[in-house]
């Protein structure tokens, strides 16, 4: 009997999927609310969908009706009055955000939109709503979730589940009161269609691979080689699996149990009956990602960057942690399908993975980031030096040579937009400190300043570069200075961004919290080396955010008893800690690290800054709560040759946080003659002369 749908949810993975469906084998007419996006409109978009699935000239167009419309509009925020007969309403629109933060947005979205679907059915006298759920309502409940109708007493995972509970119950209520019928449809997980298992959409399972590949992106532009060496734990609950489901197999089940009449006023889980068990599933995802991986059961083996992981996809923690299995025999019957058909073995998961993957690949954001990272957009050169790990330093552009010094332990990834721009005007040259960039993570030696120094001059010579600035972060400007007054005759200006200058005599008052609490660290490691693990205990349990942080007492404030580790992380904001985790691995690259900062916190330069006969500028944060803007405008004052630029609101991070500004100021330092200015808003410059070093210290 041919129908007229009134269908929402048209433009988006399953309901595009669904009308092509429609097409094919109904004489339905769909009727598509359809919202329109920035710069297309909602009828484009909806053809755009279906040209996905279907070759439009293959199909009876006229059938396919695009409204303008919201969702989460009074009335579905159409212009006209809607006049036609509609026989049903089929409910398929909604968000799958599960972030916490998205809650208001999800419920306004899914709950509000439902509640505006039901009022539509209500005022037009439509008889029947089809509303697409998830199996995913029954929350933490364990164990056999049956197919029918009962009130959810379980705990939810996210405000996704909450929203498809809420809008089951808003249904029902309505239904009680206006008397209509309903199908509730309650698909798992659904994924790629079961021809090609391609990808085309962000969300459900192919959002958890994106989590993972996002941080495996992060992690090896700061460890190019880590996971060559080093494998992934990933933690589930023993028994555990994922429900994963070809969107095929949902619409052929959901089309069977829709044009059944005696299926009205009933609940269908249109799930797979053989689940995807997680510790296989796991594998698979290395295997497809070049990740060693395999899944772990207890909390307590996982690493640092495995707990990193955790925090960032507990989001999808219903997807790992609950041992559950649905009930799915109605829908199957009634469509007469094998419950083989939709059984996933370990060659289709590895290409729905593969398939993630690529798709992740292709993403223009991403291909973008990667291209503007330092180690995509130059070119990689390896020194090799007798008896020491290999030096592997980025170079290119054009123009006068600009060297920049890397904060000792940190990422190159700071660097990506400062070097996506000056590259065109300079010849970079840029590498990690020797000791901090192992192929297997972590650090797996101590190098004196000198040794610093002569990568520096080594890796010149191999250039072939006689004259060159130079661009130094937080612990760099002491190796800068070291090399200025090594070798004079091959630096023209320096520039100092956020400068470390812990260690001159007299300067303790500029000292922040920060780099307080990181000494007394650094000198219980250096003197108990055992500590160098309850570090990483501590770190691992700030990195997941217990609800309970362990306190462990060797790494307390002798006065206050405040946690020194939870305290300086605290300054650290969540999207740059992969990028600064990595010292922090191994025991041994603990105990390295530390023994490192003390040899380079013991560098007293006071001399060198007094010696200084080139210019150079510091530039520090108003905000800097790491290496403070006091210190580096006290180490100004020792040279006539020094100026000081301080940004309002910047951090120790401005190469990352104030990035267009900064580059302002650098185009135009090195670009000045001897006697710089600068004029903007945000920026205070400083030259203060004081030929006596005493006045300093005294001041």
């Amino acid at each position: 009997m041919k129908k007229n749908i009134f269908l929402t949810g048209g433009t988006g993975f399953l309901g595009g999927y669904l009308i092509a469906e429609l097409l094919k084998t109904t004489p339905h007419t769909i009727y598509c609310l359809v919202r329109e996006a920035r710069r297309t409109s909602g009828a484009d978009r909806l053809w755009q969908r279906i040209e996905k699935e279907v070759e439009l000239e293959k199909i009876d167009r006229s059938r396919i009706i695009p409204i303008e419309g919201d969702i989460t509009e009074h009335k579905l925020g159409l212009e006209k009055e809607f006049t036609k007969r509609i026989d049903e309403f089929w409910h398929c629109a909604a968000v799958l955000y599960f972030e916490h933060h998205k809650k208001e947005e999800t419920l306004r979205v899914n709950w509000g939109g439902m509640k505006n679907a039901l009022q539509f059915v209500v005022d037009h006298k439509i008889q029947h709503i089809n509303f697409v759920s998830t199996a995913y309502v029954s929350g933490k409940e364990t164990g056999l979730i049956k197919e029918e109708i009962y009130e959810h007493t379980s705990e939810i995972h996210n405000p996704y589940e909450l929203s498809k509970r809420m809008c089951e119950k808003e249904l029902l209520d309505w239904h009680k009161k206006y008397g209509f019928t309903f199908r509730i449809l309650r698909p798992s997980i659904i994924i790629g269609d079961s021809t090609n298992y391609g990808v085309d959409s962000n969300s459900g399972l192919y959002g958890y691979l994106a989590i993972l590949l996002r941080l495996k992106d992060k992690l090896e532009l700061k460890m190019p080689e880590y996971f060559k060496y080093n494998s992934l734990k990933m933690l589930i609950t023993e028994g555990a699996s994922a429900n994963l489901i070809c969107v095929d197999h949902v619409v052929k089940l959901l089309m069977a149990v829709c044009e059944k009449e005696d299926t009205k006023n009933d609940v269908f889980h249109l799930t797979n009956p053989h689940p995807t068990p997680l510790i296989r599933y796991m594998s698979t995802i290395g295997d497809a990602f070049g990740i060693k991986s395999y899944a772990v059961y207890d909390k307590n083996e996982l690493g640092p960057i495995d707990r990193l992981l955790l925090h960032e996809e507990d989001i999808f923690d219903s997807y790992l942690q609950t041992v559950h299995y649905f009930q799915c025999d109605k829908a199957f019957a009634i469509a007469k399908m094998d419950k083989d058909l939709p059984k996933l073995g370990y060659d289709v998961e590895y290409k729905v993975t593969v398939n993630a993957k690529i798709k992740f690949d292709e993403d223009k954001k991403v291909q973008r980031k990667r291209l503007q990272s330092v180690v995509h957009r130059l070119t990689a050169k390896k020194l090799k030096k007798k008896g020491r790990e290999d030096l592997v330093y980025y170079v290119g552009g054009n123009g006068p040579t600009l060297v920049i010094l890397n904060a000792y332990g940190q990422s190159l990834s700071f660097w990506d937009w400062v070097v996506n721009d000056l590259f065109k005007k300079y010849n970079v040259v840029i590498w990690s400190m020797r000791g901090t960039a192992s192929q297997k993570g972590g650090v797996e030696q101590i190098f004196p300043i000198q040794t610093h120094v002569e990568d520096i001059k080594y890796i010149l010579d191999n250039e072939h570069i006689e004259k060159c600035h130079i661009m130094a972060w937080c612990t760099g400007p002491k190796i800068a200075l070291q090399f200025q007054a090594d070798y004079p005759e091959l630096v023209h200006k320096m520039i100092f961004l956020s400068s470390c200058f812990k260690g001159i005599s007299g300067f303790e008052e500029y000292h922040t919290a920060y780099e307080n609490d990181m000494q007394q660290i650094c000198d219980r490691v250096d003197q108990n080396p055992h500590i160098a693990s309850i570090i990483i205990e501590a770190l691992k349990n700030i990195l997941i955010k217990e609800e309970e942080v362990i306190a462990f007492k060797e790494l307390q404030d002798d006065d206050q008893k405040r946690d020194l580790v939870q305290d300086i992380l605290s300054l650290i904001g969540e999207d740059i800690k992969p990028m600064i985790i990595e010292p922090f691995l191994t025991p041994s690259s603990v105990l390295n690290y530390a023994r490192q900062l003390l040899l380079l916190w013991e560098k007293d330069v006071t001399d060198l800054l007094t010696q200084l006969n080139i210019p150079v500028l510091m530039v520090t944060g108003k905000e800097d709560n790491i290496s403070s803007c006091e210190i580096s405008r006290a180490a100004a004052r020792l040279s006539k040759n020094v100026d000081c630029a301080i940004i309002e609101g910047g951090t120790h991070y401005l190469h990352f946080d104030n990035t267009k500004l900064l580059l302002e100021i650098v185009n135009s330092y090195l670009c000045a003659p001897m006697n710089f200015e600068f004029k903007h808003g945000l920026v205070k410059l400083e030259n203060e002369v004081v030929s006596k070093i005493e006045n300093v210290i005294n001041e």
